[in-house]
């Protein structure tokens, strides 16, 4: 079992990747396409690295919008370019991550053409999580493969503190 990052923060290169490897676990990043490189977001060269350290990266649209509140038409785009965008600069892509967690059917049959499987996330008791799937859900704790966004940073809602990350981590080692 992985543990997932959501959105490219660069705690997940400082903070989750070191200690992670110490435990011999790998993870997998969800990247936003725009993100990239910008404030509290990882470099490519850093998601190169954890690549080369067989984690995977997967993609999470170009700009991060609410997939089911946008034109189908730029849902598209933003589905299947961030892919393409992503494998220009080196990255292997084969996994999706809804942004908000939010899919519908149409959504779900843009992104089984695309890629080998795909991932959504809430915290509801009725989550599960079964692979492979285009619609599958986790949560932090549970079911499926623990999420997390960012660590330290509690500026940002979906923060967990480190101290919480390493015990998510014991229950996968």
């Amino acid at each position: 079992m992985k543990i997932t990052f959501d959105d490219g923060y660069l705690t997940t290169y400082e903070k989750a990747y070191p200690y992670m490897k110490k435990k011999g676990l790998k993870g997998i990043c969800f990247v936003v396409v725009d993100w990239i490189g910008k404030r509290d977001r990882m470099t490519l060269k850093q998601l190169l690295k954890l690549q080369d350290e067989d984690w995977e990266i997967g993609s999470h649209t170009i700009t991060h919008p609410n997939l089911t509140k946008i034109d189908i038409k730029i849902a598209k785009t933003e589905i299947v370019l961030s892919k393409i965008l992503l494998e220009s600069k080196g990255l292997k892509i084969k996994s999706f991550a809804y942004p908000f967690g939010e899919y519908n059917e149409e959504i779900i049959e843009i992104v089984k053409k695309e890629y080998e499987w795909a991932r959504a996330c809430y915290r509801s008791s009725g989550s599960k999580w079964t692979k492979p799937s285009y619609n599958l859900v986790n949560k932090l704790e549970g079911i499926g493969y623990p999420m997390v966004h960012s660590i330290d940073q509690p500026q940002y809602r979906s923060n967990i503190t480190m101290e919480r990350f390493k015990k998510l981590c014991q229950t996968l080692v």
